[in-house]
């Protein structure tokens, strides 16, 4: 590598880059009270999209990949693939549902079916950790030390911009959790309407400058940045589609059209161009590499 070229690649701010595992299609019929069906090709597709992606733009830099215990179930293939290949394999608990909802008991019984799921599918415990939606509420306390007795670290709590300002975050739950540690998602203010996050649909609706500022926020607040993103993120021929005969099934037919069309939020509004932002984002950011170190 020439001098230049190294200082420029020093002078980058360094990121991480993460995708949550999950399986709409199958997530989508659960949520819908039917027998959950494993989208096999749409999942397949996505990891060849995002290892090509890493060979030729991150020179095949490793990531990690928080995946759903249903997911290592139903298609333990896949994981003993993307192990194999490298990447870090974390905990996204084991089906995509809120934890706030939840009892304790509930959470853990989740956990540890998660946790056994991805021992059997690739060999070894995870000691990562991101709830589905980022869903632990502030005064979920017994969440975070439920977590801190199974995993090595948490990436589900939010920064909003008025914990920023005070930094009073940094004295709460689970910042302060002896030997488990926290990589938050820094949130930037938008119209004081919005908190707009660095992964999912924000990623894929707003302006790569408008994420960049999301970036440099965490950067400013001592934060790593962090990026997210889903399977369908990477794909734009809406592979994980559920058809509408399933959204009919036992419910009246405009609330299986809404239903429907609901998942083109996730499916296809603005997919195709993710890849274009990650290599724009890539000129001034470095991605670090799985986020266990």
């Amino acid at each position: 590598m020439l001098p230049s070229e190294n200082q420029a690649k020093v002078s980058k701010k360094r990121f991480y880059l993460s995708v949550d595992l999950e399986d709409f299609t199958y997530d989508t019929h659960r949520n819908l009270g039917l027998n959950p069906e494993i989208n096999f090709q749409a999942l397949d597709k996505c990891y060849e999209v995002i290892s090509k992606f890493l060979n030729e733009n991150l020179d095949s830099k490793k990531i990690t990949f928080f995946t759903t215990g249903a997911v290592a179930l139903t298609h333990p293939q896949l994981l003993a693939k993307i192990a194999l290949d490298g990447h870090e394999i974390g905990c996204h608990y084991h089906f995509h549902d809120l934890m706030q909802e939840q009892s304790i008991d509930e959470i853990e019984l989740n956990i540890n079916l998660a946790r056994e799921a991805i021992k059997s599918a690739c060999g070894s415990y995870p000691v990562g950790f991101r709830a589905p939606a980022f869903s632990i509420s502030r005064n979920r306390e017994d969440i975070y030390r439920l977590l801190a007795q199974y995993f090595e670290y948490d990436s589900s709590y939010v920064i909003q911009e008025k914990e920023i300002q005070d930094g009073a975050y940094m004295q709460m739950i689970p910042f302060n959790i002896h030997n488990f540690k926290e990589f938050p998602i820094v949130t930037l203010s938008w119209f004081k309407k919005f908190n707009l996050k660095s992964g999912g649909t924000f990623f894929r609706v707003f302006s790569t400058s408008k994420i960049i500022a999301v970036l440099n926020k965490s950067t400013e607040r001592n934060c790593v940045p962090l990026i997210y993103l889903h399977p369908y993120d990477f794909l734009s021929e809406f592979e994980f589609k559920v058809p509408l005969k399933i959204f009919i099934k036992n419910r009246s037919f405009f609330s299986a059209l809404y239903k429907y069309f609901k998942q083109f939020q996730w499916l296809g509004l603005g997919n195709k161009y993710t890849l274009q932002k990650l290599k724009v984002i890539l000129k001034d950011f470095d991605h670090i590499g799985p986020m266990k170190g």
